[in-house]
């Protein structure tokens, strides 16, 4: 698979809000993928600076879901994550590797 295809096919993939997805991360490869549970979708239209012109991105904010990748990531690596209560973080679409589990959203019928 070439280095391309994550982002086409992150491009077909539709994500929802409480989705767990398994994630990479950009500034690092030897860092293990994380679980993470997405939150809130961040969408960045492209705009023009004075001496530069700011690419648009898609991403999300989401939370942790493992306590033990918290520790882990805390003790190889150095990333002040404590949880339950400081897992925020966010990641780009592009960076979402697969869905492990969609959110369960119930529909609302109206019952007579």
């Amino acid at each position: 698979m070439n280095p391309g295809a994550g982002h086409i096919l992150a491009a077909l993939m539709t994500y929802k809000k409480g989705d767990i997805v398994l994630i990479r991360t950009p500034m690092c490869p030897a860092i293990f993928d994380i679980h993470v549970k997405l939150l809130n979708r961040v969408v960045v239209k492209p705009s023009k600076g004075n001496a530069t012109d700011w690419a648009g991105y898609t991403g999300w904010e989401c939370e942790l879901t493992k306590e033990s990748e918290a520790k882990e990531l805390k003790k190889r690596w150095g990333i002040p994550y404590c949880f339950p209560k400081d897992i925020a973080t966010f990641t780009y679409e592009s960076d979402i590797i697969k869905i492990i589990r969609r959110s369960r959203h119930r529909s609302k019928k109206k019952q007579l």
